[in-house]
């Protein structure tokens, strides 16, 4: 019989670019704990062994998992990034997979649905094991130490083990090799441009500038943009002046700008599922030229930047301008400047920047912490309960906050 361990508790996992990381902890078992299985394997040195990782929810409606799976580093290896896949089945959910090899003989894989969907029951995914070539035959325990949560935070897992079996080879008589040949490298891909346009209008009208995309072949799933505008000869309300394009709204992206300071305005665009931003214009703000404004040329500049499901990656940013051209201005009100309140929360969990909401790439960072790629202190505002530490409970509340807007949450000071 395979052996059980109790259910130990998350204690870090990873999310959306990239490979995931969680530690355990006891907990009580419980009559309707969810029960994560591996299975078994089988074959001879020098091949590949496949051993499934499965899930029983027993009726809890669970939205993430993780292992902890021990092997014999002696006579096996697995490459995270390429020996584990996702079962058909998790695929049709939207399940995520990451893994990482956090030591030798040690992977750490953990599977969740960042849009909070139930896990299926059943096989989630399974791990190739290389077998050593000089890997005498027996059979190899696969130790199981695992975990789970719902969207309310952790619950007990029951855990059960694996095997893989090193068979004797069968006697073959020498293959010929076919010479290996050298592949022609690829040149590296283009980084993803993020440009604004030109726009014209006359003193008392608007000028609608909009924001396009070139992904030049990433995968794109995040862009951001600081714009530079002269103020007061123009203004914008970024809350009711800049709106997503067609192929944005098609794509259904969210899009939020807020006015830091005077003369700037900051625009985030992304999806919320992980899908892939489209080429072309994404969204455009549309600026209110001041009735005394002179006629000329004005720059808008741009920093931006973008995320794919690895994180950042370097991105090419391009200036627009407004023309103003001679006409005769229109009558126009002075508005009143609007006035940003302190924020008063003590911490949105996910918000790395401050600015009071959760993005995709912040919860990539937050994944990346997790994974112990980076430190914390990337990211203070990930670190909910200050034990240094980023856990599945923490990852799902910033997606509740990226998904339903930040929520006041108490900091509990750390040691």
């Amino acid at each position: 019989m395979v052996p059980r361990r109790e259910g130990r508790s998350l204690r870090t996992v990873a999310f959306v670019v990239v490979a995931i990381a969680l530690l355990c902890a006891p907990c009580p078992a419980a009559a309707q704990a969810v029960s994560v299985a591996m299975g078994d394997g089988a074959a001879p040195p020098g091949a590949s062994a496949c051993v499934p990782v499965s899930l029983s929810k027993n009726g809890v409606t669970a939205v993430g998992m993780s292992t902890d799976i021990g092997f014999d580093a002696d006579h096996f290896s697995i490459d995270p990034a390429t020996g584990c896949l996702l079962s058909a089945a998790s695929q049709a959910a939207g399940v995520d997979l990451q893994c990482n090899l956090v030591q030798a003989g040690t992977l750490r894989c953990g599977a969740f649905n960042l849009s909070l969907v139930e896990l299926p029951d059943g096989e989630v995914f399974h791990c190739c094991f290389t077998i050593a070539a000089a890997a005498p035959p027996d059979v190899y325990t696969l130790t199981n130490y695992c975990g789970a949560a719902t969207s309310a935070g952790d619950v007990p897992a029951d855990c059960a083990s694996g095997t893989i079996s090193v068979t004797t080879p069968p006697a073959s008589p020498t293959a010929t090799h076919a010479p290996e040949t050298t592949p022609t490298p690829r040149p590296s891909p283009q980084p993803p441009e993020i440009s604004l346009g030109d726009a014209t209008a006359i003193p008392g009208g608007n000028a609608c500038a909009p924001v396009t995309l070139k992904k030049n072949g990433l995968v794109v799933l995040g862009i951001s943009s600081d714009v530079g505008y002269p103020e007061p000869v123009f203004n914008v309300d970024p809350a009711r002046d800049c709106l997503l394009g067609a192929s944005g709204l098609a794509a259904g992206l969210t899009l939020d700008c807020s006015a830091p300071q005077d003369g700037l305005i900051r625009c985030a665009t992304y999806s919320l599922s992980l899908a892939e931003l489209p080429d072309g214009e994404i969204y455009r703000c549309c600026f209110h030229i001041e009735a005394l404004a002179a006629p000329g040329g004005y720059e808008l500049t741009n920093h931006c930047g973008a995320a794919t499901r690895d994180g950042d990656v370097p991105v090419t940013c391009g200036g627009g301008s407004i023309v103003v051209e001679t006409g005769t201005p229109t009558a126009t009100m002075t508005r009143t400047p609007t006035v940003t309140p302190t924020p008063t929360v003590t911490s949105c969990t996910g918000d790395c920047d401050g600015k009071g909401s959760v993005t995709v790439d912040e919860i990539l960072t937050m994944v990346n912490i997790a994974l112990g790629n980076i430190e914390v202190v990337a990211c203070p505002a990930a670190d909910m309960n200050r034990d240094s530490k980023v856990t599945i409970d923490e990852i799902l509340m910033a997606v509740n906050n990226a998904l339903n807007g930040c929520v006041l949450t108490p900091v509990t000071s750390g040691l």
